[in-house]
């Protein structure tokens, strides 16, 4: 997941979006482009509506962000890896 300069290379990245009235949530985007990306968003949805924390939610939407560009860089389907595809995805955040 290293570029021939040795940067990380990412797809997606999550960042803190405004809702109004000093409401803020947490969002997956493009890395390039900033679209969002819809089932991530979803999912951060699904946990500000089970009232999980706001620390809880920023956390996740790092690590599926971080998910969801291994998955790009890897030419794997996110929704539909393998046991042994996500042993791999385990096993390299274990050695990086």
């Amino acid at each position: 997941m290293f570029g021939i300069s040795g940067t990380f290379v990412t797809s997606f990245r999550a960042e803190r979006a405004t809702l109004g009235q000093g409401r803020t949530a947490w969002v997956i985007v493009g890395a390039d482009d900033y679209v969002l990306h819809d089932e991530g968003c979803l999912f951060l949805t699904a946990l500000r509506n089970a009232s999980k924390a706001y620390n809880t939610e920023r956390t996740y939407a790092g690590r599926t962000a971080l998910y969801l560009s291994y998955c790009t860089f890897h030419r794997l389907p996110w929704a539909q890896v393998t046991v042994w595809q996500l042993a791999r995805f385990l096993n390299w955040l274990v050695e990086e």
